[in-house]
């Protein structure tokens, strides 16, 4: 493969991540300040039109709770929040070497089929290729990622992520 074509290719996969925010933007720096905190308030002090602007943009995006105090911002991330970090850190990934995967397999009960709709759903959003119904595979080093967001959904005892190379 030219260098060309693997350049290419590579910006048409990491391209296809789907965002609520566009990447790199102010509403993706309060995201990741405010994921700092983890199960924590952020205490934003007197903010301007724009980031108050962002923050309720964020909010209504289901992506942060806001709460206003005095003079004051508490945000805390939710759920959706977490979701639209990891995407932003999977942008950053780097790719794996020539002829290497991260392989995906998963067999969670149907009582959990709401969370693997979701992890499905995510996957599709962030990379990976489906190769069976339960195979996903990528080509960027994204396994730490993955294995937090599973844990976060409370399927990791059904996932097994590989690293796997290719013939």
């Amino acid at each position: 493969m030219s260098v060309r074509s693997f350049f290419e290719n590579f910006m048409l996969t990491k391209t296809k991540i789907a965002f609520k925010i566009r990447l790199y933007s102010i509403q993706a720096s309060i995201l990741l300040k405010v994921d700092k905190a983890k199960d924590d308030f952020v205490t934003f002090g007197k903010v301007d039109k724009l980031t108050k602007r962002n923050l309720l943009a964020l909010k209504n995006k289901n992506l942060i709770l806001l709460r206003k105090d005095k003079d004051f911002w508490k945000v805390k991330i939710t759920k959706d929040g977490l979701l639209e970090v990891l995407k932003l850190h999977m942008v950053e990934s780097d790719e794996l070497p020539a002829n290497e995967v991260c392989l995906l397999v998963f067999d969670i009960p149907e009582k959990f089929k709401k969370q693997r709709d979701l992890l499905s759903k995510f996957l599709t959003e962030c990379c990976f290729i489906r190769i069976q119904k339960s195979v996903w595979q990528t080509r960027f080093d994204c396994s730490d990622l993955v294995f937090a967001f599973l844990t976060s959904l409370g399927v990791i005892d059904w996932v097994r992520i590989f690293s796997a190379k290719e013939k």
